[in-house]
């Protein structure tokens, strides 16, 4: 491998909810005041069935709307998927 190449690697782990940063990669619209609560019960009584998406700062790439569901669910932790070595360009 040539030196300064990106390497790119995923890994699955377990992290505290309250080390999740929002940033500006949230694409979809708001859901709903009705939607989301059903959303949220949902999540609370079935737990999250898509992972949480990362980069390695722990900043949301996708999954803003199951991050807020499981805040008001009360979980303390969540399994993300943290990817490293991401451009800004596949960040978004």
């Amino acid at each position: 491998m040539k030196g300064g190449e990106n390497v790119k690697r995923t890994e699955i782990k377990t992290v505290p909810i309250e080390e999740l940063k929002v940033a500006h990669y949230q694409v979809w619209s708001k859901m709903p005041a009705e939607q989301f609560e059903a959303f949220a019960k949902d999540i609370k009584e079935n737990g999250i069935s898509d992972i949480l998406h990362v980069d390695e700062d722990l900043t949301i790439l996708d999954g803003h709307h199951r991050y807020e569901a499981a805040k008001i669910a009360g979980f303390s932790s969540v399994d993300v998927k943290v990817h490293y070595g991401l451009t800004e360009e596949e960040k978004i």
